[in-house]
């Protein structure tokens, strides 16, 4: 099995810049789907 890196690499928009980046297991390096889940969520109102 192939594993692509280039395609994983690119769902990190930290990843972007060609460096590798030594973070912690809960750093802030997330998947491009999963901060602008948080972006949404953040402009939504508070109370329904």
């Amino acid at each position: 099995m192939a594993f692509d890196v280039a395609r994983i690499r690119g769902l990190f928009p930290a990843l972007g810049d060609g460096w590798i980046h030594l973070d912690a297991s809960a750093g802030m390096q997330v998947p491009e789907q999963v901060a602008t889940a948080v972006s949404t969520a953040m402009r939504a109102p508070v109370s329904g």
